[in-house]
């Protein structure tokens, strides 16, 4: 616990130092439950719980955070297209936006436990992982693969997953997705969860997500082990998850420079597509050579609808 304290306490530290840059200095202490959304009613809930309710809120705003300190860890409740997830156990959650638009919170980064308590069991840290993507499942959420991402079939999920390129593989076997999940909706049983983090060199769980126009990439990874004060039973275990989420928005607007008409735009989009779609065909090919299966049936979401929509 002292460990895992001082890491956050330099870590908090080193966010209040750059918050002093900005106006967004955070004088309130956030509630244990707080709900986010993303836009500008994302800027407002995140002025809200920092300098309290005003319609006075900054419109400009690159950056704001709320954080919670052990054994008081707070709940995230993360609105979007009529739906909530819960992310229990957060430690700290950023908000980020481009400056150079007024879209609203773009970005958000989550650190959490994946446990109420810091240290627990192989088998209730699976039930927590178990109930968190559940929790995804049913607010909507689907399995993403960006643009370029190899798309392993359901069936190879774990395969890939536990899969490490041999030092001297060839580039046309290289799998350049290895360590993520293909179907992350579909929960590993035990034992494959047991194998997973019990690699040396795990990476832990990696997916990606989308609902709409939002993408999440969540990594639940084992962080620490102690001994456990019950005789002769296995050591304890501590594990935390990381979220990125992004608008498509401020994925994209945040690739371009000077372009401002809708044809611009739309150019830079298609032009990003078709560079992307190249090398995932490579990428695909190169992931059949090593033995994998491609979902075919897999169709990306039209994230173009979004990017142009009026800011919400």
């Amino acid at each position: 616990m002292i460990r895992l304290l001082f890491v956050w306490v330099v870590f908090i530290i080193g966010v209040m130092g750059l918050q002093a840059c900005h106006a967004d200095n955070s004088p309130l202490t956030p509630p244990q439950e707080v709900t986010l959304h993303f836009g500008h009613q994302g800027v407002r809930d995140f002025y809200t719980y920092t300098h309290g309710v005003s319609e006075d809120y900054p419109k400009i705003l690159n950056f704001s955070d709320l954080a919670w300190y052990p054994p008081k860890l707070g709940t995230v409740n993360i609105r979007h297209s009529n739906t909530t997830v819960k992310i229990p156990y957060t430690f700290l959650v950023v908000g980020v936006r481009d400056s150079r638009y007024l879209h609203g919170i773009g970005g958000m980064d989550i650190s959490a436990g994946l446990s109420q308590t810091e240290f627990t069991t192989q088998e209730q840290a699976y039930q927590d992982y178990v109930a968190l993507i559940t929790a995804f499942k049913k607010a909507g959420w689907q399995q993403y693969f960006k643009p370029f991402n190899t798309r392993i079939a359901k069936e190879d999920n774990f395969k890939l997953i536990m899969y490490e390129n041999p030092s001297d593989t060839p580039k046309d076997r290289f799998v350049i997705d290895s360590g993520y999940s293909s179907d992350s909706l579909t929960l590993l049983n035990f034992k494959e969860w047991q194998t997973m983090m019990s690699r040396k060199f795990s990476r832990g769980w990696n997916g990606n997500l989308y609902l709409r126009d939002v993408t999440v990439w969540i990594n639940i990874n084992k962080t620490a082990t102690k001994p456990n004060p019950i005789a002769n039973q296995p050591d304890l275990e501590q594990y935390m998850v990381d979220f990125h989420f992004e608008t498509a928005k401020y994925e994209f607007y945040g690739k371009i420079t000077d372009e401002e008409t809708t044809e611009q735009l739309r150019q830079v989009y298609d032009e990003s597509q078709s560079s992307d779609k190249e090398f995932r065909q490579d990428y695909e090919t190169h992931a059949k050579n090593a033995g994998f299966s491609i979902n075919e049936s897999y169709q990306d979401p039209d994230m173009w609808q979004y990017i142009i929509e009026p800011a919400y």
